[in-house]
């Protein structure tokens, strides 16, 4: 079965390789393809996952799925058979499955692309992407010495995985270039998705079409690959709504976490082959393939989405402190438009949209007033409009926002930083903004920063964000069990301010917002940042 096809100067290559390599290039080999096989690929997942950054092993293992995935559908359109098939002076130095003899095409699986190219590339070009966007060369040697390694890791590591695979006999070159330009396509394709598409969308299109290898693959990879989609993509729902643990950089923890981890992966895989003679388990029949997926789809969904549930626990907690020595919370609420993110441009546009409705010009200039504070008080103070006509146009308004402006904006450089440090330092973190609460989760959630809060409260759902500004942060602090003297509010305007005074609670001031020069100080802010670095050490000296 299968197809054997290749060019004179690949199989000249794998020869003049393996016979050059000898023992010590195959040990070379073996020890660098490690970086592209399934438990390594487990590893890194859920050290990021389990331990230092869930929301970039978010991306990673989006990116890990996907290209797990599609490899295998389009292994199984293109049939290449391995080159140690048809080739007799090409040795395989070590085979790619142990569930069946090397000749064992079902078991090895097809050569076009490689696997291991692909996983390697999604794997450490996505992290290296990911990096690459927090660091900033104009802060100095240091940030440059952190680019070069990104690189060497990004580059680096997938150059050393495929070169290793046609050395070791059981991938042509084509198969590996193939595979690494898959990896980064993958990538430049769904960074661009998950900025444009909601994940749960994005999530499902991408099973729905992973799913129609059902009908025509006939690998254990496919089969494999698919589950782990299936379990993964489950268990991000599922910890979102129910878990929504804290990451640890402590070792202690960290290495239990790990070993948790690896426990329930390998023991859960092992234990739900039982019920099933090995005999049917090696057969390569549909009905075999679809309960290998079933096993993955449950080991995946266990080790990512109940597993952490123990995370709160001792010694699997790394203690941090959401409360002070007399148990009181620290919570840190932070306004949305103006403050966490920059959506002045798909405001003003939406506004702008609704007054040319109803024969009024204005320039966007002119419109930054409106970014932040309750669209209904905000039309009747600058129009002069009764609160039924202000209700109209922010009607009107919804009318573009909706489909349009609420696309347009983006989180404000460094807060993300922001927020994992105070994560860290045990506060409990808030929004409370006049959007209505379903946008600013949409927005929030597609920028990666849902999972840094522990409350999200808006306007109501029905779209007129006339909710009075203290009831929201009211509602907020309430929520986060917070009392009024280890509460603090981050703002842009003086709603904010006079807010945060109504409810007893002092409000930092953020100068990168929407205010007018001098708004801040005259409302009365205990403080005004420049920075986020700033605004951290604020937010530390004041609760």
């Amino acid at each position: 079965m299968g197809v054997n096809f290749a060019f004179n100067w690949e199989l000249q290559l794998i020869e003049w390789l393996q016979s050059t390599g000898g023992s010590v290039g195959a040990a070379l080999a073996s020890f660098f393809t490690m970086f592209g096989e399934e438990l390594v690929l487990v590893a890194v997942l859920g050290f990021l996952y389990w331990c230092w950054d869930k929301e970039l092993a978010k991306y990673v293992g989006l990116l890990i799925v996907t290209g797990l995935v599609s490899n295998t559908l389009l292994k199984n359109l293109v049939l290449r058979r391995r080159p140690y098939f048809d080739h007799v002076r090409i040795k395989c130095l070590k085979p790619v499955s142990n569930s069946g003899p090397i000749d064992d095409l079902a078991a090895q699986g097809f050569s076009f692309p490689s696997g291991h190219s692909t996983n390697s590339a999604v794997v450490y070009g996505g992290i290296a992407a990911w990096l690459w966007k927090k660091t900033d060369p104009s802060k100095g040697p240091e940030e440059i010495r952190k680019r070069r390694l990104i690189l060497m890791i990004g580059i680096g590591l997938p150059l050393l995985v495929g070169i290793s695979r046609f050395i070791l006999g059981v991938h042509y070159p084509t198969d590996v270039l193939i595979g690494w330009f898959m990896g980064v396509v993958l990538i430049v394709l769904l960074t661009w998705l998950r900025e444009k598409v909601s994940r749960k969308w994005l999530h499902l299109v991408i099973f729905l079409i992973s799913a129609l290898g059902i009908f025509y693959c006939d690998t254990t990879d496919y089969f494999t690959g698919l589950g782990i989609m299936a379990g993964y993509f489950l268990a991000l729902e599922f910890e979102e709504r129910y878990v929504r643990f804290d990451n640890t950089h402590k070792l202690l923890p960290c290495i239990l976490r790990l070993i948790g981890g690896f426990a329930v992966y390998l023991g859960l895989n092992a234990l739900l082959k039982l019920p099933f003679p090995e005999d049917f388990l090696q057969m390569h029949t549909l009905a075999s393939h679809l309960v290998r997926t079933a096993r993955y789809t449950i080991v995946a969904f266990a080790a990512l989405g109940l597993y952490p549930m123990v995370f709160k626990y001792e010694p699997f907690s790394d203690t941090k402190k959401e409360k002070n020595s007399d148990g009181t919370v620290r919570a840190v609420l932070f306004d949305f438009d103006g403050t966490v993110f920059d959506t002045v441009e798909g405001i003003t546009k939406s506004i702008q949209y609704a007054l040319e409705k109803h024969g009024t010009e204005a320039t966007l200039e002119e419109l930054r007033c409106f970014a932040g504070p309750p669209l209904v008080d905000k039309f009747m103070e600058v129009y002069g409009v009764s609160q039924e006509e202000a209700e109209e146009l922010v009607t009107d308004f919804r009318e573009r926002y909706k489909p349009i402006g609420i696309y347009e904006s983006s989180p404000f450089p460094g807060i993300d930083t922001l927020l994992a440090k105070l994560r860290e330092d045990g506060y409990k973190l808030a929004v409370s903004t006049s959007k209505p609460t379903p946008m600013a989760e949409l927005l929030l959630k597609r920028s990666d920063l849902y999972e840094y809060f522990d409350v999200v409260i808006g306007s109501g759902p029905g779209g007129i964000n006339n909710e009075p500004k203290w009831k929201i942060v009211q509602d907020a602090m309430h929520q986060c069990g917070a009392d009024t003297d280890h509460a603090v509010l981050i703002g842009d305007t003086k709603y904010d301010v006079e807010g945060a005074a109504r409810c007893g609670i002092p409000c930092i001031g953020v100068r990168w917002g929407y205010a007018a020069d001098g708004e801040l100080e005259q409302a009365g802010a205990v403080s005004i940042a420049a920075d986020m670095d700033e605004l951290l050490e604020q937010i530390r000296a004041l609760i």
